[in-house]
């Protein structure tokens, strides 16, 4: 079986390793989701794991379905960068497999781009998300 961290770790990999998007956003500020910090600096990605299940009963080939959201966080007066960061994540994850962290990920497909919106308890900042859903299995 797969770990879920194994998962997340190769996501995080992923998207540190992709310079469209570390152009926007600083390597070092893409993490988890439960990562804590006394700090919280804008804009980052979190990398937040949805529910890992088998694709067959059996699961002889141990390949799993496994969703994830990828959560982008701005601090600016418009929402602008924030949907700005999530189109460009959404735009080089779709449909494209990669190894990464020791798992292969393959059939990866868009399940929605939730435009930013303000989270709760926080009036100063977005939250976009990109939610995505694949097949992964160790590499």
């Amino acid at each position: 079986m797969i770990s879920n961290s194994n998962i997340q770790a190769g996501w995080i990999a992923k998207l540190k390793a992709n310079t469209n998007v570390t152009a926007l956003v600083p390597a070092v500020e893409i993490r988890e989701d439960l990562y804590k910090s006394p700090t919280f600096t804008y804009p980052n990605i979190r990398v937040k794991l949805g529910n890992l299940t088998p694709t067959a009963q059996n699961n002889n080939c141990l390949v799993f379905k496994s969703e994830v959201s990828i959560l982008v966080f701005t601090e600016q007066k418009s929402s602008k960068q924030a949907d700005d960061i999530a189109g460009v994540i959404a735009t080089a994850f779709w449909g494209i497999g990669f190894t990464s962290n020791g798992v292969k990920f393959a059939a990866v497909t868009l399940d929605a781009l939730v435009p930013a919106m303000t989270p709760e308890r926080d009036e100063n900042s977005w939250l976009a998300e990109v939610h995505f859903t694949c097949l992964v299995q160790a590499g």
